[in-house]
């Protein structure tokens, strides 16, 4: 958005209880004084207290449809999970999976869910390796913000 700051487009919806961006869903990893990673997860089921940003136009919404067509209710959903290039392959990732799956426990959640884009190899070793298995599958809407085609997986696992 020409002319607004990253945290004046940020800062509303980190501060809301309820939603998903809530700074509440958030955990960073720092290792030697640096960030090395962070994830936002919470129960897939807070999605239907999120609601569209005025901002956007409804036709950039149409992106969405893929994920819109993989519903995952009634688990607990990792939206997103980041490692800083220097840090991967170092056990971040993993760790951070790690906490998401004991929040998702002490929150009573039998699954966990996640989605990736089928030629996010890295990531997809990743969840495979913490034992997430494909679930469903969507093709991916083509828009030049997204550096991925092809498939979305939904992937789940058992807690």
């Amino acid at each position: 958005f020409p002319g607004r700051s990253v945290e004046s487009f940020l800062e509303p919806e980190f501060a809301r209880p309820g939603v998903t961006a809530y700074y509440k869903n958030h955990w960073i990893a720092e290792l030697d004084g640096q960030v090395a990673g962070g994830i936002n997860a919470f129960p897939y089921d807070d999605f239907a207290n999120d609601t569209h940003d005025p901002e956007i136009p409804e036709e950039r919404y149409a992106v969405l449809q893929p994920f819109e067509n993989l519903p995952a209710a009634g688990t607990y959903h990792v939206m997103t999970l980041s490692v800083s290039p220097v840090y991967r392959k170092s056990g971040v990732g993993s760790a951070l999976l790690m906490l998401a799956c004991e929040q998702a426990r002490e929150r009573g959640f039998s699954e966990i869910s996640l989605y990736v884009f089928g030629q996010n190899s890295g990531a997809l070793a990743l969840y495979e390796k913490s034992q997430f298995k494909i679930a469903g599958r969507a093709p991916v809407v083509d828009h030049p913000s997204f550096r991925y085609t092809g498939e979305l997986f939904l992937m789940v696992a058992a807690l």
